[in-house]
């Protein structure tokens, strides 16, 4: 089955500072494109640092590197064990000059320049990574249904006894979101584990399933519509319609 990728661009819509609430809507998608080959199965979406972004097709074992208008700049995968293949690569992430991807069934998270060249792997914390953000306070990681901080200094436990069944992670400004499908929340945190809020009970449908953060509002994902998030005021306001049943955002 083809599957569309719909870029939504947001820069300039997000204010430079975060004093006040950011008037971010109405938004309207400037164009879509059709990934190369299509989709077995789409696992995450990460943004690059030039308006590129980085795909990460679950079903089809292989991560794309895309321009902003759909042209495949790079590729890597293959269904395997080798460094450089993978099982079910169920997220892909940026920083700096390196993409991470969580490769779930391999209980592994790889490493790659942007040009998506092996740089390294490691391995799993508490059995399949399935959800990863990375930030200048480490990694955050989604793995055996609980949340990880992977640090210089070592691996610590995450949001002990507040989440349930943490499914996508983002991380901006100091602060962490976690989309939890088992409160059916938004939760923000600072960058030691301490609850800021938590968000937009009610108002998501099943199905939450990616998550984007940048300047202090939170996009997620639910199984209908794109949900604004901010960490002080709460929920914005959402864009799409149910029928395009959105899978990930990135920031």
């Amino acid at each position: 089955m083809r599957r569309w990728a719909w870029v939504l661009f947001l820069i300039g819509c997000l204010p430079p500072a975060e004093e006040g609430t950011p008037d971010l809507f109405p938004l309207r998608p400037l164009y879509s494109f059709e990934v190369p080959g299509g989709f077995s199965g789409m696992g995450a979406i990460a943004a690059g640092r030039f308006g590129d972004v980085y795909v990460a097709d679950a079903g089809g074992n292989r991560v794309m590197w895309l321009s902003r208008e759909g042209r495949l700049l790079g590729e890597v995968g293959g269904l395997g064990v080798e460094p450089g293949r993978f099982r079910r690569p169920s997220d892909v992430g940026v920083w700096g000059l390196e993409v991470y991807v969580a490769d779930e069934d391999n209980r592994r998270v790889q490493r790659f320049d942007l040009g998506l060249r092996f740089l390294g792997s490691y391995g799993a914390v508490g059995g399949r990574p399935e959800a990863l953000a990375i930030s200048e306070d480490g990694a955050f990681l989604v793995d055996g249904g609980r949340m990880w901080r992977i640090a210089s200094d070592g691996v610590f436990p995450f949001g002990q006894g507040v989440l349930r069944r943490p499914v996508a992670v983002a991380a901006e400004g100091g602060r962490v979101w976690v989309a939890d499908a088992g409160r059916g929340e938004v939760l923000a945190f600072d960058r030691s584990g301490g609850m800021i809020g938590a968000f937009g009970r009610g108002k998501f449908g099943e199905g939450l399933s990616g998550i984007g953060a940048g300047k202090g509002v939170c996009w997620v994902a639910d199984s209908r519509l794109v949900w604004a998030v901010h960490y002080r005021e709460g929920v914005l306001g959402s864009i799409g319609e149910p029928s395009q049943r959105p899978v990930d955002v990135a920031v």
